[in-house]
């Protein structure tokens, strides 16, 4: 399928070159639909608050927007990247976004993460930023990206929890921020 952006292109999310960034004056507001140009064999789009996933028929990902923690996952952070960009990912079967990270879960099972964890919400430890991918769990079905936590889905029916803990949000029994994902309900 084609891909299809409109309303304000203020941090790159329309997929074409001119935009306007956080501190510029206000500028393109696409009130109809416009196609993303370049794109073919769109099978599933996510967007996160900034940027954009779309999860191709060839299972590569094409990402682009605000790049602010490494979250487009081309080796960069602190910009925007307003036309698609290729991160260094393949066999991607699902992807999930929120504000300033990126999940993706490939074919075999993987979970792979990046962009900002300053809770540990990259699962692998204190890692701050991330710009590209890193696998950092196997056995996954599904994720949902949360603010600053994650709950993942394992094939077997088991819920993992990841991230900011602190008001126990995470449902392992304690107030601490897991680095590395835990186990909270059996399948």
């Amino acid at each position: 399928g084609t891909v299809w952006m409109w309303g304000s292109n203020q941090s790159a999310t329309m997929g074409e070159a001119s935009f306007w960034g956080n501190n510029g004056p206000p500028g393109n507001v696409n009130a109809t639909p416009k196609q993303v140009q370049g794109l073919a064999g769109a099978k599933s789009i996510a967007v996160g608050n900034g940027h954009v996933a779309v999860l191709l028929a060839d299972r590569t990902l094409r990402m682009w927007g605000h790049d602010g923690w490494g979250q487009i996952g081309i080796g960069t952070n602190g910009f925007y990247h307003p036309l698609p960009k290729k991160p260094a990912i393949t066999d991607v079967a699902a992807v999930y976004l929120v504000s300033n990270r990126t999940y993706a879960v490939k074919s075999d099972g993987t979970l792979w993460t990046w962009g900002l964890g300053g809770s540990g919400q990259l699962g692998d430890g204190p890692v701050e930023t991330r710009t590209t991918p890193k696998q950092v769990l196997a056995g996954v079905q599904a994720a949902a990206a949360g603010y600053q936590r994650s709950l993942i889905l394992k094939a077997d029916g088991a819920l993992w929890a990841v991230g900011y803990n602190r008001h126990g949000e995470l449902g392992d029994g304690t107030t601490v921020d897991r680095e590395n994902p835990v186990p909270i309900m059996t399948g």
